[in-house]
């Protein structure tokens, strides 16, 4: 299979110290249905908050998304019926290495300038290879044909053939083994670039959080499990008053 290769030349986002210790990525929202599997497992209902590791993968469901969150504060937002898959997952002082298969769906992917020794982050679609060095693109994908459109920075886009510059307010498409760059959005990039917009704001305060709070992405995940373990002790308590009566 034809594989097209982004990768980025500018850096577009602030970088966030990496964290020493600690989760290096977490499901960070939920917003309606969404369904995790971690190694080894099978898919369960996701809970609004959840440690990711190597092999772990979320998928949502219609009318639905999921946040991932990395300790670097690079952030994955996934759209209804998506599924994504982390095929590694390491950060360290000296190394960041991120690797993730968008298997289907609508992604915005808004990824922190590497600021490590050595930095590696792919992202794998059935018919597509991006490598990112810190910038900010969508990712259409599906099984037969995926399309990148490109917001912040600069990607350089390969195949068979000779090596081209996809450029701010380009997308890119990967089908039947050929790639085809357009200078312009089409109107479902234009409204993932929206998208991406709204999200700017809320992007930079959950960066300085990080920045801040060393164990913000633990905290945060031990804050949600402790508001789920109070809803069901809240539950149960109503259950036995109402079995009482």
């Amino acid at each position: 299979m034809t594989h097209l290769i982004l990768t980025a030349l500018m850096a577009a986002c602030a970088a966030v110290p990496a964290q020493a210790e600690g989760p290096v990525a977490a499901l960070y929202s939920v917003k309606g249905r969404a369904q995790l599997r971690q190694p080894g497992g099978d898919w369960a209902p996701a809970p609004k908050a959840a440690q990711l590791v190597s092999g772990s993968a979320i998928r949502t469901s219609r009318k639905s998304s999921a946040e991932v969150l990395y300790a670097d504060g690079t952030m994955v937002r996934l759209d209804e019926d998506s599924e994504l898959e982390l095929e590694d997952l390491r950060l360290s002082a000296e190394e960041r290495s991120f690797s993730v298969k968008a298997l289907a769906g609508k992604f915005l992917f808004m990824a922190a300038r590497a600021k490590h020794r050595f930095s590696r982050f792919a992202v794998r679609t059935p018919t597509a290879v991006c490598a990112v060095r810190g910038t900010d693109f969508a990712v259409l994908a599906a099984a037969d044909s995926s399309e990148v459109g490109l917001f912040e920075g600069s990607l350089e886009v390969a195949a068979e053939g000779e090596p081209g510059i996809l450029a701010p307010g380009q997308q890119a498409t990967a089908s039947a083994g050929a790639v085809e760059i357009s200078p312009r959005f089409s109107k479902v990039m234009e409204a993932e670039r929206r998208r991406y917009e709204k999200m700017s704001s809320y992007l930079r305060k959950t960066r300085e959080k990080l920045e801040k709070r060393e164990d913000f992405l633990r905290e945060h995940i031990e804050a949600r499990e402790g508001k789920l373990r109070d809803f069901d002790k809240r539950r149960k308590e109503k259950l036995d008053r109402g079995s009482g009566d």
